[in-house]
This record gives C-alpha cells, structure tokens and sequence, in this order.
C-alpha cells in the first residue's frame, strides 16, 4: 500500500512540476500571431507613462482611445492601465526573443496631454500636430527617438542621460529645454518665442528662439540658435559659454 501511495505522490509532483513550466514554455513557443490593431476606449487621462519599448504615435482627438498593433498573441500583454489620470503602459511578455524583435505599435489620442514620462527605450511620433497648453516630455530612458510636431502654449523637454535623435517641429510660446546624456536635440524648426537652455550633452542641440534666448549652461556639445529674428540673449552659463554657441540664424 505504502509502495502505491509514494508511487501517486511521484505522479503528483512531476505533475505540477510540468504545469508550472508549461505556461510559460508553451507562451514563449507560440509566433507572434497574424499582425493585428486592437482599439481600446478608456477612461479619461492627460498623462502617459511608458514602461516598454514601443513605438507610439500621439494625436489630438476628443476622445480617449488607445489603439495596440502587433501579433495577436502578443496583444493580450500590453499593460494600459490608468492611475490618478496617467495611463501607464508596458509590455509584460515574459518571452525575451519576442520582446528584442517585436516592437509593438501603440496610438493614443487624447484631447488635452499634459505629461508623457519615458522609462524604457522607445520611438514618439505624431502624425499631425499635437495640440496642448503646457506639455511636460521626461525622458528618462537610454535611448529615445522622437519625430513629433508640436504646437501649443509652454512646453518642457527633459532628456536626463540619454542618447537619440529628438526631433521636435512646430510652434510655442515659451519652450524650456534641457538636454543631458549623449543626445541630439534637433529643435531647429521648432518656433518659440522664449526659449530656456540647458545643454549639457556630448551631442548637440539645434534650437529657434524668436524674442529671447535664456542659457542657463552649455558644456560637451554645441547650443546652435537658428532664430532669424535676432532675439535678446541672456546667459548665466560659466565663462567662456561663447565658444560652444553659435547664433546661425541671426547675421548681424
């Protein structure tokens, strides 16, 4: 009797044992599935946080929807949940060789974004301009690309020791930028009246002030102003600032 008995608790556990392993085995041999777009109605927000590596597209719109592109097996695990207004999204498969060649396409429209926080390596994108009164962009990932055109009131960049291209393009009353890391900001058809500079990247950073230019430091790379308007520059940077700005726009 006792022989039968260990014989089932044997069973038993190798059982559980396989089922353990099996799910995740079994999520990580799956394809990706028929690519797909899955649109999503959500609940109101103004701020988006990004924990996940993907390639999001932002538009204006009077409604809040999110819509989610990639294989139908990987859809299910695209996280979107809204907390105090941000709606925080990340990839939660599990499945690493999926994750490194599939990166999913996600837009969201919203009508009035105020934040967009990024913690993990990712593309922005707009498709036309994305209106706002006051727009905070945080960068806090390694590696950030964006080609977005912008237009509204006050805007914030922050790239806080990271590299990529930011390509940003349209139009602003007041912009404060801040370029940190390895980055390239490429602003030079972003038009804003004042503009409030802190360029402390080994890459460049390309901006278009229309009455003013506040710079606040400049060190490592290159401050390029291509205002034309030949605004009033006030700096607070340490000495010898000069010799890495140059005022292209202005030929007087």
């Amino acid at each position: 009797m006792k022989k039968y008995r260990y014989l089932f608790l044997i069973i038993v556990v190798f059982s559980l044992g396989f089922n353990a392993c099996d799910t995740d085995k079994n999520r990580c041999m799956k394809s990706t599935g028929e690519i797909t777009t899955e649109k999503i109605y959500l609940d109101d927000f103004n701020k988006v946080q990004i924990k996940s590596d993907f390639e999001i597209t932002f538009i204006t719109g009077s409604e809040h929807i999110l819509s989610i592109n990639c294989g139908e097996n990987l859809i299910p695990f695209i996280s979107h949940e809204i907390e105090g207004k941000e709606l925080i999204l990340e990839n939660r498969n599990t499945c690493e060789w999926l994750r490194k060649r599939i990166k999913p396409k996600l837009t969201i429209t919203c009508p009035n974004l105020k934040e967009i926080t990024i913690n993990e390596t990712c593309d922005l994108k707009t498709l036309d301009s994305l209106y706002f009164n006051t727009l905070s962009i945080q960068n806090w990932a390694g590696i950030l690309t964006t080609d977005m055109i912008l237009s509204g009131d006050s805007l914030y960049f922050r790239s806080h020791a990271s590299t990529g291209d930011y390509k940003l393009e349209g139009r602003c009353n007041y912009a404060y930028i801040y370029n940190v890391g390895n980055g390239y900001f490429k602003g030079r058809k972003l038009f804003c009246k004042d503009i409030h500079a802190v360029h402390k990247s080994l890459g460049d950073s390309e901006i278009n002030p229309i009455k003013k230019l506040i710079i606040e430091d400049i060190k490592y790379g290159k401050l390029y102003s291509f205002g034309t308007e030949c605004p009033e520059i006030i700096s607070y940077a340490e000495e010898g600032w000069q010799e890495k700005f140059e005022n292209i726009g202005c030929s007087k």
